[in-house]
């Protein structure tokens, strides 16, 4: 999980910066993580109530959650994203 945990971020942060339902090929495109890897990550985000999920089977869209569901792990996923963006900001 710790060597996931870069674009977890990357895809929370990809759906969070949206206005709009994204399919997995949508946040592929918006964050630079693979397919496969959004494949993986984007169920778990939805289970954790982090994400909002709609669409069939073959063609979930996603967008973030307006829930108190997920909450906690929300606001953990925006602290990291915040320290992360700080970091690299100082580090230019």
């Amino acid at each position: 999980m710790q060597s996931q945990f870069p674009h977890l971020i990357q895809v929370y942060a990809g759906v969070k910066d949206s206005s709009k339902w994204l399919a997995v090929e949508e946040i592929a495109q918006v964050t630079g993580v693979n397919t496969h890897s959004i494949k993986r990550l984007v169920p778990m985000l939805h289970r954790l109530g982090v994400f909002e999920r709609a669409g069939a089977s073959h063609s979930f869209y996603y967008k973030i959650a307006d829930s108190s569901k997920g909450i906690k792990h929300r606001s953990a996923l925006e602290t990291a994203y915040s320290m992360l963006a700080n970091s690299r900001v100082r580090n230019k």
